[in-house]
């Protein structure tokens, strides 16, 4: 089977209560040695960014590793806590990521390698051969959407509720999408949205289907909120 990276390790393993956890322990890995999964030396804050989690989330999540012993924790005088990943026990629980994409009905390809660094793997879309037109469509520049608040007041009231930026449109926005579930729930013609690093996923990816669809609703919430509140001023 060959050389198991730690980061591979915990892409295939199982049995975390929360599937942040396993985010958590990945990211954790990130600053750890990619061998060995010893001396991850890093500030909580420092780890909450790259997680892009709160802090107290974060602090549960690693509780939670600590109790179920997928990591050891040595506290330091005056430096950060050092955590060691424990392999025995992700070996006992791993299973290949090949396995598990196939298992989901994913092809792994060479998109889907892990690297030194840690990053997860993001499995691959097979989409449905395209029309002529959806191909020319493919092909034209990606949709621009304006949409957002504007204005200094706007911005800070957006802010002030949701603690973050809105999404802006850019290389975040792509052409629509013709696969199967977007074509179930019928969202071919709206712009695919990329988001960040979630619960979900450690790496940026593309929405579809229903997640797709949810992320237009809410946003569309969110706007006609903001405008209420704009001409409420």
């Amino acid at each position: 089977m060959g050389y198991r990276s730690v980061a591979e390790l915990i892409a295939g393993a199982t049995g975390f209560r929360l599937p942040v956890d396993k985010h958590v322990l990945a990211v954790l890995s990130t600053f750890a040695n990619y061998r060995t999964g010893a001396h991850a030396n890093m500030a909580l804050k420092t780890l909450a960014r790259r997680a892009a989690i709160p802090r107290s989330t974060l602090c549960r999540a690693l509780k939670r590793l600590r109790e179920d012993r997928w990591i050891r924790d040595t506290r330091r005088h005056r430096l950060p806590t050092s955590y060691d990943i424990n392999l025995d026990l992700l070996k006992a629980c791993w299973t290949p990521v090949e396995k598990l994409l196939t298992e989901a009905g994913l092809r792994p390809t060479g998109e889907t390698q892990l690297s030194p660094t840690g990053e997860t793997p993001s499995p691959v879309r097979t989409d449905p051969p395209r029309t002529r037109e959806e191909a020319a469509r493919g092909a034209a520049p990606p949709i621009q959407l304006t949409f957002g608040p504007s204005g200094r007041t706007a911005m800070r009231y957006w802010r002030n509720k949701h603690g973050r930026r809105p999404p802006l449109p850019g290389d975040a926005i792509g052409s629509g999408c013709s696969c199967e579930e977007c074509r179930a729930a019928g969202v071919t013609h709206l712009a695919r949205v990329k988001v960040p690093p979630d619960q979900y996923s450690s790496v940026y990816r593309w929405l579809h289907g229903e997640q797709l669809k949810q992320w237009y609703a809410e946003r569309d919430r969110a706007l006609a909120a903001m405008q209420a509140a704009v001409r409420r001023r």
